[in-house]
């Protein structure tokens, strides 16, 4: 009896033995399989996105010859804000009246497909800066400084190479500091060039680190050659950020603040660099050489981040707490109270085109008339965009390119289109007395 006692009890623990061995031997092939690369694209690439539209094509005979005169445009960016402001190249959104942006499959939302409007944009170092159209917060992309990038290093692209989502490869920094020609126009300063696979659709998707952190935005391939690929660095990129947010806030209200981010020890930091007289920073006791912390209950790394809070915020006010000294401290900076949109889209027809109006009906104009009203221009600036070309008070717009303007909320949408945010010419149409008329606005 004893015998067989001891004979199932070394039975049973060999097979427990067993189990537990087979147990750590899947542990420990998963630990293997999972590189540096596998966990920097799982913590990077919930934040990727690919955006598509339908834009004009620019071969002239394919309109003459009767065909599509659209074609589908792609590409890729990356969330910089959980409220789905999103990061990417302007030559992705350019030309598109509609954005479609397309989450990661990776992304732990369910909803995957939004629209998207135009925030900011800036042609010459070819990004923009949009916002997906969703009452939700998304994951967003960690960003490094791109200050330190050695040669050799492992980097990772992430995008939507030729239409196929998500796509994933891996390469190395092949060489920094590159000034790349791509058309007569467009010239790239400072690029870091690499081997890692980009394709047309990568274009403002992110070069990550193993660290699953974002150090360049991918911009160009040389057409032609192997392995040749190259990215905006991330500290230049979130630098023209913060000059474009800045000045699409400046449309919306007066700040009297300028930032600048400072990398210490490879971690960033938001600094003053000015401060203008009697301005709302000023009033709100923010000095020069200020560290910004947070912004509400925002943390502050980048100086785009102070005005992407700003922005999301409405223009309310908000604790702000900052660096000075050595101490902290904390301060109240904005509005009083939250603009409304219509108080917002008067003040940026004011700003970017130089008019105050107000919307009216056209149910008691004598005649045939297409339009059901439009905005009335009651004041009108001197030098402004409206002033050069003969709008005068007592005209009204009727509409912008191929928007009409029957109200504020379209005027908005008007000013953030592309064709207006990058001041490309673009054609306006007003009733003045009994007749119509056109013009430009933006014509050099």
């Amino acid at each position: 009896m004893f015998r067989l006692r001891f004979a199932n009890l070394i039975a049973l623990l060999t097979a427990l033995l067993g189990c537990t061995f087979g147990y750590s031997q899947d542990r420990i092939e998963v630990d293997l399989r999972t590189t540096p690369v596998v966990r920097a694209v799982a913590k990077a690439a919930p934040a990727v996105v690919n955006i598509s539209g339908r834009k004009p094509a620019n071969q002239p005979q394919q309109l003459l010859a009767g065909n599509d005169p659209e074609v589908n445009g792609m590409g890729t960016g990356l969330i910089i804000h959980k409220k789905g402001y999103v990061l990417t190249n302007h030559h992705v959104i350019a030309g598109i009246d509609r954005i479609q942006v397309r989450l990661s499959r990776s992304s732990p939302l369910e909803v995957k497909d939004y629209a998207a409007q135009i925030i900011a944009v800036d042609a010459e170092t070819d990004l923009a800066v949009i916002k997906i159209e969703g009452d939700t917060d998304f994951p967003t992309m960690p960003v490094a400084t791109s200050s330190d990038l050695m040669l050799g290093e492992t980097v990772i692209a992430i995008g939507n190479a030729y239409g196929y989502e998500d796509t994933i490869t891996k390469g190395i920094v092949s060489c920094l500091q590159r000034q790349v020609q791509v058309t007569e126009q467009q010239v790239y300063q400072d690029l870091i060039q690499t081997d890692a696979s980009i394709n047309p659709g990568n274009s403002g998707g992110p070069l990550i680190n193993v660290q699953g952190d974002a150090i360049g935005i991918n911009v160009a391939v040389r057409v032609g050659a192997q392995a040749i690929g190259f990215a905006i660095p991330m500290d230049r990129a979130m630098e023209v950020t913060n000059r474009i947010l800045r000045q699409a806030v400046e449309q919306r209200m007066s700040t009297g603040i300028q930032l600048t981010t400072e990398i210490v020890n490879r971690s960033p930091r938001v600094v003053v660099t000015n401060i203008e007289p009697d301005g709302l920073a000023a009033t709100s006791g923010i000095q020069e050489n200020d560290s910004l912390v947070s912004i509400g209950d925002a943390q502050l790394q980048w100086a785009a981040e102070f005005y992407l809070n700003l922005l999301e915020s409405g223009f309310g006010t908000a604790e702000i707490l900052l660096t000075r000294d050595s101490d902290q401290q904390t301060v109240k900076f904005g509005m009083e109270t939250s603009l409304p949109q219509t108080a917002l889209a008067s003040n940026r027809a004011w700003n970017e085109l130089g008019i105050r109006v107000s919307p009216v009906s056209f149910r008691t104009l004598p005649g045939k008339n297409k339009y059901e009203g439009g905005l009335k221009v009651m004041q009108v600036r001197n030098e402004g965009p409206a002033s050069s070309q003969g709008i005068r008070p007592g005209d009204v717009l009727l509409a912008i390119h191929k928007w009409e303007t029957l109200s504020l909320d379209n005027l908005e949408y008007i000013l953030n289109s592309e064709i207006v945010a990058s001041r490309k010419p673009v054609t306006f149409y007003i009733y003045r007395d009994t007749e119509f008329f056109f013009g430009e606005f933006f014509k050099e």
